[in-house]
C-alpha cells in the first residue's frame, strides 16, 4: 500500500445523521403538518408513500445543480408521496412548505459530536474529502457549521450526474484531490460504495456508527477509532 495522502467521507451516517431518521423527511414538518395525522399512517402505506417519492428523485438527481432546483425536486418528491398517501389531506401549499424546510433548514441533519474535532485533527496531515450522494444544500450545511473549508474535495452526485457506485464520480474525485487512487481512504458505512471504491484502487474503510450490515473491509466504530486505524496504515 502506497503512503496515504487523502482521506474521504462519506456524509450520511458517516459524518452526520438525518434529524428524524428519515433523510427526506425535514426537520420542521411537524410545523406544517399534523403530526397525530403523520403518526397514524400504517406502515404499508408510509412505505409506499415514501419510495414513491424517491422514485420521483432517483430518475431527475443528475438535473439539480442549485438550492433552487434542489427545492423543485422536493416539491415532486412531496407530491408523489402526497399522492400515496391521500388520507393526509396534503394540498401543493403544503408540499411547497415541506419542500422550502428540507432544503432550507441546516436542523435536518445532526452532525456526530466527533466530527467536527476529528476532522480538525486530520487537517494539514492529509488531504481531505467528501464523496456524498446528496444534493446541493449539503454544502451550504458545511459552510454553515464551520467545516467545509477543511475540505480539498467536496464531490457530490448533485455535480457529477451519477451515484455511487459509478465509477465516474470516484474518478471525480481522484481528479479533484489530485493524487494516487492508492494513496486515498475511503470512509463509508455502505459495501456497495467501499467495492465501487475498491474498484477505483481506493482503500475502503468502513464506518459502523448504525446497526448496518458490516463487510470484509477495516471497520470503524468512529472518527476516533478511525485516526487509530489510519495511524498504522
Amino acid at each position: 500500500m502506497k503512503k496515504i495522502k487523502a482521506v474521504v467521507f462519506d456524509a450520511g451516517y458517516t459524518l452526520l445523521r438525518p434529524s428524524k431518521n428519515e433523510w427526506f423527511i425535514p426537520d420542521g414538518i411537524f410545523d406544517i403538518v399534523d403530526e397525530r395525522s403523520f403518526r397514524a399512517l400504517d406502515a404499508a402505506t408510509y412505505k409506499r408513500a415514501y419510495q414513491a417519492g424517491y422514485d420521483y428523485l432517483d430518475v431527475i438527481h443528475d438535473d439539480v445543480k442549485t438550492e433552487e432546483k434542489e427545492y423543485e425536486q422536493f416539491c415532486g418528491f412531496f407530491r408523489a408521496f402526497s399522492r400515496e398517501a391521500p388520507q393526509l389531506g396534503w394540498d401543493d401549499g403544503i408540499c411547497q412548505r415541506l419542500s422550502y424546510d428540507h432544503t432550507y433548514n441546516d436542523k435536518k441533519y445532526i452532525f456526530y459530536e466527533d466530527t467536527k474535532p476529528c476532522l480538525e485533527k486530520l487537517y494539514g496531515r492529509y488531504l481531505l474529502g467528501v464523496l456524498s450522494d446528496t444534493w446541493p444544500s449539503l454544502d451550504r450545511i458545511f459552510k454553515n457549521y464551520g467545516i467545509r473549508d477543511l475540505f480539498d474535495a467536496f464531490v457530490l452526485s448533485c455535480d457529477v450526474g451519477v451515484f455511487k457506485p459509478d465509477q465516474r464520480i470516484y474518478r471525480a474525485l481522484i481528479d479533484a484531490l489530485g493524487v494516487e487512487p492508492e494513496s486515498i481512504v475511503f470512509v463509508d458505512d455502505v459495501i456497495k460504495n467501499l467495492d465501487g471504491a475498491k474498484r477505483a484502487r481506493i482503500n475502503p474503510v468502513q464506518i459502523l456508527r448504525e446497526d448496518f450490515p458490516r463487510g470484509d473491509y477495516p471497520a470503524v466504530s468512529d472518527l476516533n477509532e478511525l485516526i487509530k486505524l489510519l495511524d498504522n496504515m
